[in-house]
């Protein structure tokens, strides 16, 4: 009776699919032969090249359709083996009786398998099991597949297979790394079986805000793949992280955003001088998998336990354990992690085309059995990336010359914009780069000298009539007013109210060249008072960059005295009288000495 239940055991452990986190798949029914082969199918072509070996754990034989004659194959070091179930609390006493004989290989073999068929598919015991097998696999060289990611002509018995190594594709290709598939285990009796490896990654992706341009909801209000902004002013950036579908196997997960950009983006810095990042996790609000929808408009539950790491070119938030130093939350499969921080275009940023690319790729834990002690091994995301341009506008003076427009030079200007209900004057650098903005307006002294605002440069129109203003935002309203006129030209007492406006791809499926994000920009205007629809102008630069507006100054004018030609006629004949006046006193006095 003691034979026959073990006999049952020892074949219901045979006939079990012993990783269902791994595998999925039927088993074959028994017969006398021993032809085996198995094919891992790659959990998904995004994931990379997955390559697997195995190792014979278990050796066996056939008999009347049961596994008997079970031994320690060459692909473990039983003695070792044994030791570590013994001594590992995940067991209990399971292992207790169990003891390893040199001479006697089969008992412990039998004795091990038996407490093996007593587990489900889905019990803790097995993966703490599959994890101390990889830790005390034997000497012996692993089985190689025979083609690609099958295995063919293995004996009957019970195999450990193990992916070797993910494809090291990296942030810079478009395949993730993909994590490692957990460990298979499969009895192998005459079957001819194909596994599904249940290996999944994270994604990330990343968004800018863009004012009003899209209204979509998927991100939040105004986040988008592309955007425009004026340098200096803060804008919104979102990295945006998902979980792996297999986040439940993890106890350990090692998470980290890698965010770059150049010296064209500037972070806002705190008072350690570190970008200042706010870090939630948000649970779909309705639906889960591919139906699931967030409401990123309110805050998600805030996380902790990440460093922030500032380096030459971006900055790092990195969560060693994410899962272990936020242990009251429940990570699933649909939790999405965002990391949110403000940033400036800076003083060198690119003028229209090529824009100011900046990305960000995500590295994760690949290795489920990682016990969040020392360095995990990780894979990385591709990089996901947005645009954020700003344009140039160029402001052409002239006057007429017989009738020809004629470049005019020495005209200054200032040029403002509302901003939060207060008027804000452009602050720019010599080349006419924007660096700032000041509420207060220069004036003009009574000397006719021009009193710049602390740090301030104001525009001038140079020799060829041109000055330009670089760095400004399309969609916004700016006003260009006169404060100094050229000498013999008059002031101009009307301003320009002038809009950039750039046809951009304000979408989640930007395709990644700066060419495709930004594709037009137009200028209008329209003279303060003024009826009727603004002036459209397009000067079709090839890269988008910038728009001129040309203003004309008139020349001062010489006003007509009264009296014209007459009263030139009369002062020459006062003239004559006066001298005349003179001779005759200079006449009569020497007559009077003469007669003395």
């Amino acid at each position: 009776m003691k034979n026959t239940k073990k006999t049952r055991r020892v074949a219901a452990f045979a006939a079990a699919v012993m990783m269902a986190a791994c595998v999925a798949v039927p088993m074959s029914s028994f017969s006398a032969s021993a032809a085996n082969s198995i094919t891992i199918n790659n959990p998904s072509s995004d994931q990379g090249t997955h390559t697997y070996v195995a190792y014979k754990l278990f050796s066996a034989k056939l008999s009347n359709g049961k596994l008997t004659e079970i031994d320690w194959g060459t692909g473990i070091d039983a003695e070792a083996l044994i030791t570590a179930l013994k001594s590992n609390t995940t067991f209990g006493t399971d292992f207790e009786s169990v003891t390893y004989s040199a001479t006697d290989t089969k008992a412990s073999a039998t004795a091990v398998a038996e407490v093996l068929a007593t587990y489900t598919e889905d019990d803790d015991k097995m993966q703490k099991f599959a994890e101390l097998v990889e830790a005390k696999l034997g000497t012996a060289a692993a089985i190689n597949p025979t083609s690609g990611t099958t295995f063919s002509n293995l004996d009957d018995g019970y195999y450990f297979i193990k992916d070797a190594a993910g494809s090291p594709t990296g942030a810079d290709s478009t395949v993730n790394d993909g994590a490692k598939t957990r460990y298979i285990l499969k009895a192998m009796d005459n079957s001819t079986l194909e596994v599904t490896a249940k290996s999944s990654a994270p994604s990330v992706e990343k968004k800018v805000y863009e004012d009003d341009k899209y209204s979509g909801t998927e991100y939040g209000a105004g986040y988008n793949d592309v955007a425009d902004h004026t340098v200096g002013d803060e804008f919104g950036f979102k990295l945006i992280g998902s979980m792996p579908s297999t986040i439940d196997d993890y106890e350990h997960y090692y998470y980290e955003f890698v965010d770059t950009y150049d010296e064209t983006i500037s972070p806002v810095l705190g008072s350690d001088n570190k970008v200042v990042v706010t870090v939630q996790a948000y649970a779909p609000t309705t639906g889960t998998g591919a139906t699931a929808k967030y409401d990123f408009t309110t805050a998600g539950t805030t996380l902790t336990g990440y460093t922030v790491t500032m380096g030459d070119s971006g900055f790092n938030v990195t969560f060693n354990d994410i899962k272990g130093s936020n242990s009251s939350y429940t990570f699933t499969a649909d939790t999405k992690i965002v990391v949110q921080y403000n940033a400036k275009l800076t003083s060198n940023a690119v003028i229209g085309l090529n824009g100011q690319e900046n990305e960000v790729s995500l590295k994760y834990s690949n290795d489920s059995y990682w016990d969040g002690t020392d360095t995990p091994t990780t894979g990385e995301t591709p990089k996901d990336k947005v645009i954020v341009f700003t344009y140039e506008l160029d402001i052409n003076k002239y006057y007429k010359n017989n009738g020809a427009d004629t470049a005019l030079k020495d005209a200054k200007f200032v040029l403002s914009r509302q901003k939060d209900a207060a008027t804000q004057y452009a602050v720019v650098n010599a080349s006419g780069q924007l660096i700032g903005w000041t509420a207060t307006k220069p004036t003009v002294a009574a000397d006719g000298t021009i009193t710049d605002t602390a740090g301030a440069v104001l525009p001038e129109s140079a020799t060829d009539g041109t000055f330009i203003i670089k760095g400004l935002d399309d969609k916004e309203t700016y006003v260009i007013e006169e404060i100094k006129a050229p000498s013999g030209y008059n002031l101009l007492t009307g301003t320009y109210d002038v809009v950039l406006t750039a046809t951009t791809a304000n979408n989640q499926t930007w395709a990644g060249s700066a060419d495709a994000a930004l594709t037009g920009l137009t200028l209008s205007y329209k003279v303060t008072g003024a009826s009727g629809d603004p002036t459209v102008v397009d000067e079709e630069t090839t890269n988008h960059n910038k728009e001129a507006i040309k203003i004309e100054n008139k020349s001062g004018s010489t006003l007509p005295g009264t009296g014209g030609i007459g009263t030139t006629l009369f002062y020459v004949g006062g003239g004559v009288l006066v001298a005349g006046a003179g001779v005759l006193l200079i006449t009569k006095k020497r007559a009077k000495k003469d007669a003395e």
